[in-house]
């Protein structure tokens, strides 16, 4: 069994909300205002339902199985493959949902704009506290609106589901009022892999997998509730595309790869490994493998330290095998990791052309630098300013230092120590979020790199559970 798992809400849904629960002493104009917005997110959400029904069922091969649903509101738990996974349990239930999206998603230029125009998610801050989120479900519940989630709270970067909090189950047994339906994708992995630039073509299939009522829930216990939606939830792509062998076609299979796979098997070279056209190989020692349009590796070029190759006993055909050997060959060096110190080591792993930016607890933010190298020591995250930071930021921040190179003068950096990093959270495949000293920080880069090592070290290193 799969081990069980862990912003600010926008005003606007958080006042429906709390209206709705608290209409009866409010105004007769006040609970009409908030039914008749209700009423227009149904409206939109069955219109676009039946519009984009069957176009969404034909494009992408979709399958579901009919499931008819006894409780009269709900929470619809559900595992995350794709970007659009919500059209896909949209068009299978049939029922008006209120889903949780994360909070980048509704800044995202004009099409985040349109999504909280006509739904108004309910906003989850990744690499922040979720209470907000957490006490805006609830309420949402006990005044009889279904919502939707996705329990991983993160796209699969191995087609394996992912950790789910053990929160998870506590929201379900205190929300007091609504049933639980648990609900399966398969194919969403290898149609359109976390790491990929491009998608592929190939079946796609959902279903229900349980409905337990809101009686049921009361007789279990929190523990018993995670139990069951781990279960429920859990799939392995590669598991499942050894049973079925389905095609999923299409170009430059590999690219991107990188993103996810940051280690050579063979030579251990750390982001070593690049992606063309269908094609992965490492620059140091020319180790290569291709994917096909099943989704698995096969060996081209064995590499010139084949002799030490991890490969070289157990081949790792698909990206699931490769990580957990990544991520163990990172476990099994951590007293070498730890050494690497400012002044004395290089950086762990480095990446350059990244966008450092501040939010404040108002919703606004500050670009500290449009162009810094982040640097990952032992103990330390490290940003050195490549270009000058904008007078507000430099003089706003003490944290920033300076120090004199021989080949670029003066730099500034800023330090973000590990044992005062609380959380950290990749976005998307190039961005990384984290909370320093009650602070919030995003990182992005329009480069290919790969977020998810930063992920993996800091964990490993702060003696966290990779999950």
């Amino acid at each position: 069994m799969q081990s069980l798992r862990d912003g600010k809400t926008a005003d606007n849904n958080a006042e429906a909300a709390v209206e709705i629960s608290t209409c009866k002493n409010g105004s007769e104009n006040k609970e009409l205002y908030v039914l008749k917005h209700l009423f227009y997110y149904k409206c939109v959400f069955h219109f676009f339902r039946y519009v984009l029904g069957y176009p969404v069922k034909w494009i992408y091969r979709f399958k579901c199985k009919k499931y008819k649903i006894r409780s009269s509101h709900f929470l619809m738990l559900a595992n995350h493959t794709m970007n659009i996974d919500p059209i896909f349990e949209a068009v299978a239930l049939k029922r008006h949902m209120k889903f949780v999206a994360n909070e980048a998603v509704l800044q995202y230029g004009g099409e985040g704009k349109a999504v909280k125009f006509l739904q108004n998610p309910i906003p989850k801050r990744k690499g922040a506290n979720a209470s907000d989120t957490v006490e805006l479900i609830k309420e949402y519940l006990r005044n009889g609106v279904s919502v939707a989630m996705h329990a991983e709270g993160n796209r699969s970067y191995t087609g394996e589901t992912g950790f789910i909090s053990p929160r998870t189950g506590e929201l379900v047994k205190n929300a007091a009022s609504g049933g639980l339906i648990t609900f399966r994708t398969r194919g969403g992995y290898m149609r359109s892999p976390r790491w990929a630039k491009h998608s592929r073509r190939g079946p796609l299939f959902g279903a229900v997998v349980n409905e337990y009522t809101r009686e049921e829930i009361d007789k279990m216990t929190v523990y018993e509730i995670n139990e069951v939606i781990c279960r429920d939830l859990y799939t392995d792509a590669y598991d499942e595309q050894r049973r079925h062998m389905d095609k999923y076609k299409g170009r430059a299979l590999a690219e991107s790869l990188e993103t996810a796979l940051y280690i050579c098997p063979c030579c251990r070279g750390i982001s070593t490994m690049h992606s063309s056209e269908d094609l992965f190989t490492c620059s140091k020692c020319s180790y290569e493998v291709k994917i096909n349009e099943y989704g698995f590796f096969e060996l081209r070029t064995p590499g010139k330290d084949s002799d030490s190759c991890a490969q070289k006993s157990d081949f790792l055909d698909t990206v699931k095998d490769w990580d957990k050997w990544q991520r163990e060959y990172i476990a099994q060096n951590l007293d070498i990791w730890k050494n690497h110190i400012p002044e004395i080591e290089k950086p762990i792993v480095s990446d350059g052309g990244m966008v450092l930016t501040e939010v404040f607890h108002n919703e606004t933010s500050k670009i500290i630098s449009s162009n810094c190298r982040i640097e990952l020591y032992g103990d330390r995250l490290r940003a050195v300013f490549d270009t000058a930071c904008s007078d507000g930021a430099v003089n706003a921040r003490d944290e920033i230092k300076y120090c004199s190179t021989a080949d670029s003068g003066s730099v500034g950096f800023m330090d973000f120590m590990l044992s005062d990093i609380s959380r950290l959270a990749i976005n998307a495949r190039s961005g990384i979020v984290f909370t320093c000293r009650d602070n919030f920080f995003k990182l992005k880069s329009d480069k290919v790199y790969s977020n998810l090592k930063y992920f993996a070290f800091y964990r490993y290193l702060t003696g966290r559970k990779y999950v």
